[in-house]
């Protein structure tokens, strides 16, 4: 190999990895046998490391490599886990409409009195349920858990509950990022199809883009400095869906003609715009 060629493969994030593998094997489908047959020598071969010629860690284009920016620290090792589908077998099966109702019951708990407190003590025991369903590469359930709590605070069904819900998703927001990120460059090898699929569909991922966009939005109209927001979009867009990001950014700037001529100033306007040109810059230069 070119050492050119090799050093820029080295350089590439595992999501670029992988769009580089579906871009080889669409244009060149005879390499997808070979594909299927050198993963099959890489699997059974033993490496360095290895205990009893098995392998330790099985390598699933998850993550980033070590030291390029990801807080394992946040919710643990959930890269490449060792036998990840025996150890999401010790796993509860996740009840997604009980938890909604415990999610909903919230409000109802504040008006009959119960303390503030408490309700947030639930959020955060829920929340730290989704971490540990991360740690054992239940990504799915653990990105279920959280879209409930998000969608609950967007719903904006209880005044009250909305400061609690915000305390909870900001202390939760670094491992959330987390594991979106690693779902987002997780690849499937589908022995069927003998081709690769993203963990998370095209759908999936506007699903979170939108939600996540429209909870920056929540965060802007408060005139909170929020980076965190549009970095967690870029990091879990693929290159096909900055256009879905491009169109929101562009939307909600049409809401807001330009009228030179006035000399009234919204100020929560002029943050939301301000913001919104910013991020469509980095859209366009990403």
């Amino acid at each position: 190999m070119e050492p050119e060629l090799e050093q820029q493969l080295h350089s590439l994030r595992k999501k670029q990895l992988i769009q580089l593998l579906q871009e080889l094997a669409t244009r060149h489908p005879i390499l997808l046998s070979e594909m299927t047959s050198i993963l099959e020598n890489l699997t059974d071969s033993p490496e360095d490391g290895d205990v009893g010629g098995e392998v330790s860690e099985d390598w699933d284009f998850s993550g980033d490599e070590e030291g390029e920016g990801q807080d394992e620290d946040a919710i643990g090792s959930i890269g490449a886990p060792q036998n990840a589908a025996s150890r999401w077998s010790l796993l509860p099966m996740l009840d997604t409409e009980a938890y909604r109702q415990r999610i909903e019951d919230c409000a109802t708990r504040l008006k009959q009195g119960v303390p503030a407190s408490a309700i947030a003590s639930d959020l955060a025991e829920l929340l730290a349920e989704a971490e540990t369903r991360a740690e054992y590469s239940d990504f799915q359930g653990a990105l279920s858990l959280y879209a409930l709590v998000l969608d609950e605070r967007l719903s904006e069904h209880s005044p009250t509950l909305m400061p609690i819900l915000d305390k909870a998703i900001s202390g939760a927001l670094l491992a959330m990022e987390t594991v979106l990120s690693e779902a987002s460059s997780n690849a499937m090898f589908d022995e069927a199809a003998v081709t690769l699929s993203p963990l998370l569909s095209t759908n999936v991922r506007h699903e979170w883009l939108k939600r996540l966009f429209a909870l920056w939005l929540k965060h802007l109209d408060e005139h909170s400095i929020e980076e965190d927001f549009p970095r967690i979009m870029l990091n879990v867009a693929w290159g096909e869906d900055f256009l879905l990001l491009r169109n929101l950014v562009q939307g909600e700037l049409q809401r807001y003609p330009h009228n030179e001529h006035s000399n009234i100033v919204d100020i929560t306007q002029e943050y939301r715009i301000r913001a919104l040109e910013k991020f469509m810059k980095e859209l366009s230069s990403g």
